[in-house]
């Protein structure tokens, strides 16, 4: 009887750690993001960082802005995602004055389980400085394998995403016509 009783208490126990097991938080949950998600067109705000993505377009011929001759200032082929952008940082001047500026530190497309980092070499939104209730009008771009299924734009103040908050926006490649030649848009103040 006493090898019944043990056996059963070994059961319930095993049972109860494999249910705290299950319910226990990641290791790394006290320092995840805090991703807040939306579609495109909407208002997604985060905790320094406002976005609402405008339009998005792929090709295989991308352009840069044309400098103060209408020459083009960069070209180049390949697949691209360029998505068009609205931001504005949420924090007041008091708050960028002691942390330091806001800026759109991270733009990243995650496809097929691989992150995409957007392009440095165009004119793009990627870093640029962010002011409360002034938003600036811009485009980042990605240099992609292949146009096509669906993944999930990932825009942060910084690639280090511990504690602060992630905008993601899913997006459906294979719903875009695809065009042949397309600008990426520097930032412009919005007006």
């Amino acid at each position: 009887m006493n090898h019944l009783k043990i056996w059963l208490a070994t059961i319930v126990l095993l049972a109860a750690a494999g249910v705290v097991s299950a319910i226990a938080p990641a290791e790394d949950a006290e320092v995840a993001a805090f991703v807040v998600s939306g579609e495109i067109g909407e208002q997604v705000t985060g905790r320094d960082l406002i976005a609402t993505v405008t339009d998005v377009r792929t090709t295989t011929t991308v352009t840069g802005d044309e400098d103060h001759n209408g020459d083009t200032t960069w070209t180049a082929d390949g697949n691209w995602l360029i998505v068009d952008l609205d931001a504005a940082s949420v924090t007041g001047p008091r708050t960028t004055y002691i942390t330091g500026s806001v800026n759109l530190g991270s733009a990243m497309f995650e496809l097929d389980g691989r992150e995409y980092r957007a392009t440095e070499r165009a004119p793009s939104m990627l870093n640029v400085r962010l002011n409360p209730g002034v938003p600036r009008h811009g485009s980042v771009a990605f240099e992609l394998p292949e146009l096509a299924g669906t993944g999930v734009l990932k825009l942060s103040l910084s690639t280090d995403t511990r504690m602060d908050s992630v905008l993601e926006i899913p997006i459906d490649l294979d719903e875009i016509s695809p065009l042949s030649e397309a600008q990426v848009f520097g930032p412009e103040w919005i007006r």
